[in-house]
């Protein structure tokens, strides 16, 4: 029962890194034509600019372009999928409580875990960085792998003392199925 329901896991993850695959395509087709139009804008921009005519509005031309550059879609491109996309919803989730994500990695092909574990792992261990957030809002993140082994450092601002893993473990959170980021990331390291 815990195989099928192992495998059940893995297919759904499998359908969301598909999923996620194409929104990534998308993205940067999108971000191609941002970057175009740009690059077309700031050329007709240029040429306004050099012949002299009329007033140039610089100021509201840089915070205009410096916000179309905050909005453009971002997505992080790693040697694995499963990260890829976790890191995407994490990224955006920190985003949105106004919270400095930062991830860098250093990645061979083949990782020593399991898709499925990977995954887990990794959204129990920003899940817990993200609720737990302290002040200064930042979450500094490293991931790197070498033949046989996989190294996640990750820093966030805050400074409770965390639990042993004898006591029982309890989640902010109000539905069943929570609170066990914990056991769970020490149970797949």
């Amino acid at each position: 029962m815990n195989q099928n329901l192992k495998e059940l896991n893995k297919q759904k993850l499998d359908v969301a890194l598909l999923n996620n695959r194409i929104e990534h395509n998308e993205e940067v087709l999108q971000f191609q034509q941002e970057i175009y139009n740009l690059k077309h804008d700031m050329k007709h921009l240029l040429q306004l600019k050099d012949c002299g005519k009329g007033d140039f509005p610089i100021d509201d031309f840089l915070t205009n372009y410096s916000n179309k550059i905050d909005e453009l879609p971002f997505s992080y491109n790693t040697n694995n999928k499963v990260i890829n996309y976790v890191l995407k919803i994490k990224k955006e989730e920190a985003l949105l409580s106004k919270i400095d994500f930062t991830v860098t990695t250093n990645l061979v092909e083949t990782l020593p875990i399991e898709d499925i574990d990977l995954y887990l792992l990794l959204m129990n261990l920003f899940d817990n960085a993200i609720e737990n957030i302290g002040g200064n809002k930042l979450i500094k993140t490293t991931i790197s792998s070498s033949n046989r082994s996989l190294i996640i450092k990750s820093i966030n601002s805050t400074s409770p003392t965390l639990p042993s893993m004898v006591q029982d473990i309890q989640s902010k959170k109000k539905e069943t199925g929570h609170g066990y980021g914990l056991k769970t990331m020490k149970k797949n390291s």
